[in-house]
């Protein structure tokens, strides 16, 4: 099929000046985004629920294979499969531990440095 150009097809915009075409802006720079870095207490703050969720899903997800009917679909995966499963819901559950105790202590010692000086500790 052979397309025909109307009228109503043309663009009556005249071309953008060379010195646009060939112009080149670089890209504005990006403050880096605090959330991003491990290290900052918000963004472990924010990894523990989703580490919890993650290892406790896991686990049900590994189990589940022992838990259903012979009949299941689930019932044919291999049980390797659950096993791995279950190591990483164990290892999430671990992270999640281990960065629950490390904002706590962070936590912990920035209370420290704005208690005023000369009045004792609650």
């Amino acid at each position: 099929m052979k397309r025909v150009a109307d009228d109503d097809d043309s663009v009556i915009v005249p071309p953008p000046p060379k010195e646009y075409l060939a112009h080149a802006t670089a890209a504005p720079s990006r403050p880096k985004i605090a959330l991003l870095q491990t290290k900052s207490l918000e963004a472990r703050r924010t990894a523990i629920p989703v580490l919890l969720t993650s290892g406790v899903i896991f686990a049900v997800a590994g189990a589940l294979r022992f838990l259903m009917g012979d009949e299941s679909p689930l019932a044919e995966f291999p049980a390797w499969m659950s096993f791995a499963l279950f190591a990483l819901s164990g290892l999430c559950l671990s992270v999640a531990i281990i960065n629950m105790l490390q904002v706590r202590t962070q936590l912990a010692q920035k209370g420290r440095q704005r208690e005023p000086v000369g009045q004792p500790a609650k």
